[in-house]
């Protein structure tokens, strides 16, 4: 019996420190949507939230996760930072992620020893940043205008004092939007 509470009470945890429910990252500013023609080859699998279990430290966002809808946000971000010499965007989505990786978070609630082995730190590793710290990753790899490109971003946050849920945060949101924003700035100066 008294395994299955502590895992109960794992689980719990696990799932206070993720932050359940959607965030709002603010209004899709308005763009003109005849600038933009976009190919999503990601599949359905890659557009929902995906996340190994309630004792992993990272999530990666379904499109749905955060209001607005995170594809349609990144779209009206191309649109708007577009350099006046680019005429048109054309773009195709092979892999776009945002993710939330959190183990200060996770390990308030849960020794390290618990949470790492069940947390995939691929994206993390690969990018050389650091494991210790709350942050929002973005990556994204297509093809924009005719050109391959990748791009990454990662953006640290700290929650408030006494936030109650993490995705209403606004370190949280600013991470957000920062971790998108680097990424489309990226983008286009491979375009240049």
């Amino acid at each position: 019996m008294t395994h299955k509470k502590n895992w109960f009470l794992l689980t719990l945890i696990a799932l206070i420190l993720q932050g359940c429910g959607s965030a709002s990252l603010g209004v899709i500013p308005n763009y003109n949507a005849k600038l933009i023609n976009v190919i999503d080859n990601r599949s359905e699998t890659d557009k929902n939230n995906q996340r190994d279990n309630v004792l992993s430290a990272i999530i990666f966002f379904g499109d749905q996760d955060l209001q607005p809808n995170l594809k349609d946000y990144f779209i009206s971000k191309m649109v708007n930072k577009k350099p006046e010499s680019i005429p048109n965007i054309n773009i195709i989505i092979n892999k776009y992620e945002v993710a939330d990786y959190f183990p200060k978070r996770m390990s308030a609630g849960i020794r390290e020893w618990v949470f790492m082995p069940n947390t995939d730190t691929k994206i993390v590793n690969k990018n050389d940043l650091p494991i210790n710290t709350d942050m929002i990753i973005c990556y994204f790899d297509g093809v924009v205008n005719g050109k391959p490109v990748i791009a990454k971003a990662a953006y640290p946050y700290s929650l408030n004092a006494g936030s109650a849920m993490v995705r209403s945060d606004p370190n949280f949101v600013i991470a957000v939007n920062r971790s998108m924003d680097n990424v489309v700035d990226s983008i286009y100066k491979q375009l240049k």
